[in-house]
């Protein structure tokens, strides 16, 4: 479950069915997304900049709706950040932050909660490296909540609860080396 929230209204959880999906093998990158991640015009970092990412998802200029990350949300991931439970890949373009994404994980189960970009495939890289970070160590999906066509591109498919479910326990069961979640910078290549 998930929250959905907006300033005024009381927390409301959800739980698609069906709900979207990355599964770590078929992350799809197409050829230009392909040509930018072979030109390392970026830096990629984990965990460094999780304030900045956050408030940056929230502000996005791009969201059409109003934001749902409203001062309560912000506070409640970072009290998950400073807890070892949210977290947040960053990309790097000319010294200054260009996008990122980030979610709460549980063991090997990686929630995505938001995203942004304000430089062109700078979410679509961070997207790339979490999911090459989650497959090193045998993570089978990125759970995605809601499928959109931007997700759909980059290979998320909807399951139904079942079969999310299943996928779900499978990534719980899986558990990560103590320091899998300090910040540094990512070097791995996808």
């Amino acid at each position: 479950m998930f929250p959905w929230y907006s300033d005024g209204e009381p927390i409301m959880w959800w739980s698609p069915d069906p709900r979207g999906i990355i599964l770590t093998d078929q992350l799809r990158i197409n050829r230009t997304l392909r040509k930018v991640l072979k030109q390392q015009n970026f830096t990629v970092t984990l965990n460094q900049a999780f304030d900045r990412v956050i408030h940056y998802c929230a502000d996005a200029p791009f969201r059409k709706e109003d934001t749902w990350i409203v001062d309560d949300m912000l506070a409640a991931y970072q009290h998950l950040h400073d807890n070892g439970d949210a977290h947040s890949i960053e990309v790097w373009m000319d010294g200054e932050l260009a996008g990122g994404l980030y979610g709460v994980a549980i063991n090997g189960s990686f929630s995505g909660e938001s995203m942004f970009y304000r430089k062109s495939n700078a979410s679509k890289i961070a997207l790339v490296y979490l999911n090459a970070l989650l497959k090193s160590q045998n993570v089978p999906l990125i759970d995605c909540q809601m499928l959109n066509p931007f997700l759909e591109d980059m290979g998320c498919v909807e399951v139904s609860r079942s079969q999310f479910m299943t996928l779900k326990e499978k990534a719980l069961a899986v558990l990560l080396p103590t320091d899998f979640w300090l910040p540094r910078q990512l070097t791995e290549e996808p």
